[in-house]
């Protein structure tokens, strides 16, 4: 499995990573970036499995980036890792392609989403 981790706070990245690495045993790959702009040419690139994607990033936020990686590759599954909980960020994110959508605060279910091959996306 591949990975790649969006969001601007290095700490935060780290912390995703760790929890990643303790709990999932067949990660090939973490990758991370800092911005929207990033996240889309290195999905191009690398074509991770998942991508955790903040959505106030600079450059570009994560659902413009979630738009264009999904508009490309319909397959890509993103998971919208926010702080914010709004309505409106869920609805866009889930008319753009996003799997699902987890508030930080609640960074340790991430874990079991990307493990369960049967997850359904965010409707």
């Amino acid at each position: 499995m591949t990975i790649l981790i969006v969001d601007d706070n290095t700490k935060f990245r780290v912390f995703i990573k760790k929890i990643l690495q303790a709990s999932i045993h067949n990660i090939e790959t973490i990758y991370e970036c800092e911005d929207g702009e990033s996240a889309v040419s290195m999905y191009n690139e690398f074509k991770p499995d998942w991508v955790l994607m903040d959505i106030k990033l600079p450059l570009m936020d994560g659902l413009e980036a979630t738009r264009l990686i999904t508009g490309k590759n319909p397959e890509a599954k993103i998971i919208i890792l926010t702080q914010y909980n709004d309505t409106e960020y869920r609805e866009v994110a889930s008319k753009w392609g996003a799997y699902n959508f987890f508030l930080k605060e609640n960074v340790e279910l991430i874990p079991k989403c990307l493990n369960n091959n049967n997850s359904t996306r965010e409707s």
